[in-house]
């Protein structure tokens, strides 16, 4: 199984595969969802990584690469498994498949070759952030939603015509600015009886209007204010060259519209506010044998790649294989 990060104790692993079919090349009926696992040597479930849906409409037959799961991990995190090292010819840690169906539960029959530490070459680091405000619970919907990463992963790429694959959200964080600035328009100091401020002064003025903090939800008239949601995203590549384009107004309205296609996309839409979409200067580090230092990325011209039509969520990894099982297989 290829490792694609070619620091010592990181692993980068892109699986594919596409649908079980029969002797005929047809669908197998009734089947839901792929299941991706952590697998030792003898098959054994070491932890479950990825639950796909299945799709089956609008093709009949037999796309090798349909469905992708990306996987990142350090060798720190294999310790419960293997306390005395992770040695890939020696442990043999595999990525098993298996398709589910809703009262049926199949056997792992599926494995790819043992993931090996690939210690050669070098990769290219892009690290980075952005921040934009939403109303509150469009800001809940979509963090909680278990296919966020992907939405905005794949959002991410399509606006900086990046590949798929590269790219990882690492963080998600929501600033609901609980403070609370009082407004003394109206406010009369020397009358300690004189609240007014806490029904219309609680409120503040946006571009729309006056919306209400969290900590005023309850005396205030208006809708609540808009949350900062900042994503932490990275970008691990081969291909030495790659930037990102400079944020200006119109790559930012682009990507405005890119998140809020994917976010309704796997049914979270949000409504990100109009200017508030703002990016950091990201970071680049050339690591591996030969990497040089850190340094800032502000423009490409990389041409944008052709999107993949698989619908699987980006947790952590990919894969190769293929099986022969009561005259069924997997695509590969």
């Amino acid at each position: 199984m290829d490792d694609r990060d070619p620091r010592p104790g990181k692993f980068d692993i892109l699986l594919t595969f596409g649908d079980l079919v029969d002797a005929r090349d047809k669908f197998v009926r009734g089947i839901s969802h792929y299941e991706v696992i952590l697998a030792d040597r003898t098959g054994r479930k070491l932890k479950p990584l990825a639950m796909i849906r299945a799709n089956t409409n609008g093709v009949s037959c037999c796309r090798h690469g349909k469905y992708k799961v990306a996987l990142r991990f350090n060798m720190t995190d294999l310790r419960m498994y293997y306390p005395n090292g992770y040695i890939g010819t020696v442990n043999k840690l595999r990525i098993a498949v298996t398709p589910r169906s809703d009262h049926i539960y199949l056997p792992y029959l599926s494995f790819t070759g043992p993931i090996i530490d690939k210690t050669s070459g070098q990769i290219k680091i892009i690290a980075g952030s952005w921040h934009m405000k939403m109303p509150p619970g469009d800001a809940a919907g979509l963090s909680e939603h278990p296919r966020v990463n992907f939405a905005l992963s794949t959002a991410f790429a399509d606006t900086f015509g990046l590949n798929y694959d590269d790219v990882f959200i690492n963080d998600i964080t929501i600033k609901d600015g609980t403070e609370f600035r009082r407004l003394a328009t109206s406010y009369d100091d020397n009358d300690p009886y004189d609240d007014s401020f806490v029904s219309v002064h609680a409120a503040r003025r946006t571009s729309t209007g006056f919306c209400c903090p969290p900590t005023m939800l309850s005396f205030c008239d208006g809708p609540p204010c808009p949350v900062q949601m900042t994503v932490d995203y990275e970008v691990n590549t081969w291909d030495l060259t790659t930037v990102i384009k400079a944020p200006t107004y119109f790559v930012l309205t682009e990507f405005q519209a890119n998140i809020q296609k994917e976010a309704a996309r796997i049914g979270a839409p949000v409504n990100i506010d109009a200017d508030t979409m703002k990016m950091e200067v990201p970071m680049a580090t050339i690591a591996g044998r030969g990497g040089i230092n850190s340094m800032t990325n502000t423009t490409t011209v990389r041409p944008k790649v052709v999107k993949p039509t698989a619908d699987a969520s980006q947790i952590l990894l990919s894969w190769i294989a293929a099986i022969v099982a009561a005259s069924s297989h997997l695509m590969f």
